[in-house]
């Protein structure tokens, strides 16, 4: 497994990190298009730190496996990671080269507190199927 040196969302200036897009897909549906929603810039800090704070996971079966709920998929449009996959306990970051490592996510926090982010972005019928999901 190879854990990244590198900060997920690097900035050389503030101007910079302001104009990263991090997108965040829950993954809920497997026949119908998914919510969708983008981190402000101070949510997308956050995320980094929180990230940046799990601990490293030994290599294991796919993140997101079979039918329901597959988690949350974040999305870059710049900076260190192509995409981050979150479900289940486990966080699994794939860099802009494909290479890809494994955190922890205990209690899932991580998770609930993404889906806290996009609480105003889902309708009540995705936030109460995800609070079964994802129990607090």
């Amino acid at each position: 497994m190879q854990v990244a040196a590198y900060p997920l969302i690097p900035a050389t200036t503030k101007a910079q990190a302001i104009t990263t897009r991090i997108t965040v897909e829950v993954a809920l549906y497997s026949g119908r298009p998914n919510p969708v929603f983008a981190l402000s810039p101070g949510e997308a800090a956050e995320l980094e730190r929180r990230i940046g704070a799990l601990p490293t996971a030994a290599d294991g079966p796919p993140v997101e496996d079979g039918l329901g709920y597959g988690g949350l998929r974040v999305t870059a449009d710049d900076g260190g990671f192509r995409q981050v996959v979150i479900a289940n306990g486990v966080v699994e970051i794939r860099d802009r080269a494909g290479v890809a490592s494994r955190r922890t996510d205990p209690g899932q926090a991580l998770e609930r507190w993404l889906i806290a982010a996009g609480a105003p972005h889902l309708s009540p019928d995705q936030r109460g199927w995800l609070e079964q999901q994802v129990p607090r």
